[in-house]
C-alpha cells in the first residue's frame, strides 16, 4: 500500500482491511482502561461503520456538519470514519470543552445530525436543546400577546438547571426575567397575569383542536390535562404581597399541598 496514493482517512482503512481480510478477526480497537479486557476486530469495526455510514447517508446530504460528541474511545474513530464515508463532515466536540465552547461551535456550524458517546451526554444536550427552545418562546410570549411567557420561562430554568450552569446563572441575573424566576424559586409566587394568559392560550387551544378534529374523546383528554396544569398554577399565589399574607396568617403557601 502507497500512502501517496492514498486521499482519505476513509480509503485509508478500507484499504488496509481489503490487505488483511484473512485475518480480519485479529484486534483493531480497544479501550485504553486496565479493566477492559475486550477489543474490536477489523471485521467488527469495518461492519459498524458500514452500518452507521448507510444510516447516516439517508440523513445527510454532502458537505453537511454532524457534531461529534464523545470521550476518547473507539467508537469516536467509528463515528468518525462513517460520517466521512456518508460525505458529511465532522465537527468534533469533546466532554472537556466548557458550555460557552459548545454553544458557539453548534451555532457557528448548524450541524445536520449529532452523536453523542453516552446517555449522560445525550441527556444534556437535550435539556439543553429543550432551554434554549423554551427561552427562545419566551421571549416571543413578551412580545406576542396570549403566549405565557412565565410557562416556557420556568420551564426554561429547569431545563439549564441541567445542562448549563452559565445559561442558568443567565436567566436568574436577568434584568425582567429574573425578578420572576427568583420570586418563584424563592417564594412560589406564580404572577396572576401569568395565570389567566395560560388560561387563555388552552381555551383557544382547545377550541381549535376541537374544530379541527371533533373528536370528543381527545378533546376531553387534552381538557383535563390542561385543567390539571391550569389547577396547579393556580395553587401558588399570584403576588409577593399574598405570600407575605398567607405566610403571616400561618397559610399554607400553595393550597391542596
Amino acid at each position: 500500500m502507497q500512502l501517496s496514493r492514498i486521499n482519505s482517512l476513509v480509503e485509508l482503512f478500507f484499504t488496509k482491511y481489503k490487505e488483511i481480510n484473512s485475518v480480519a478477526d485479529k484486534p483493531f480497537l480497544k479501550w485504553l482502561k486496565e479493566n477492559e479486557k475486550d477489543f474490536l476486530s477489523w471485521q467488527q469495526v469495518a461492519s459498524k461503520i458500514q452500518i452507521l455510514s448507510e444510516y447516516l447517508r439517508t440523513n445527510l446530504a454532502d458537505g453537511d456538519r454532524c457534531i461529534l460528541l464523545s470521550e476518547n474511545r473507539p467508537e469516536w474513530l467509528i463515528s468518525d470514519i462513517s460520517i466521512m464515508n456518508a460525505g458529511g463532515v465532522t465537527v468534533p466536540l469533546f466532554t472537556t470543552y466548557s458550555e460557552k465552547d459548545y454553544e458557539y461551535i453548534i451555532n457557528d456550524c448548524k450541524p445536520k445530525i449529532c452523536i453523542v458517546s453516552d446517555e449522560i451526554q445525550l441527556k444534556k444536550y437535550i435539556w439543553m436543546g429543550l432551554g434554549f427552545l423554551s427561552l427562545g418562546m419566551a421571549y416571543v410570549g413578551v412580545i406576542v400577546p396570549g403566549i405565557p411567557f412565565s410557562i416556557f420561562l420556568v420551564f426554561a430554568a429547569y431545563c439549564f438547571a441541567k445542562s448549563s450552569k452559565r445559561m442558568h446563572d443567565w436567566l436568574y441575573n436577568h434584568k425582567y426575567f429574573g425578578p420572576f424566576l427568583t420570586n418563584w424559586v424563592q417564594k412560589k409566587v406564580f404572577p396572576t397575569k401569568g395565570k389567566y394568559l395560560m388560561i387563555a392560550v388552552m381555551a383557544s387551544s382547545l377550541a381549535f383542536f376541537w374544530f379541527t378534529t371533533y373528536n370528543i374523546a381527545a378533546v376531553a383528554w387534552t381538557g383535563g390535562s390542561m385543567a390539571l396544569v391550569a389547577i396547579w398554577a393556580w395553587r401558588y399565589p399570584g403576588s409577593v404581597e399574598e405570600q407575605k399574607r398567607r405566610k403571616k396568617a400561618g397559610e399554607k403557601i400553595a393550597w391542596l399541598k
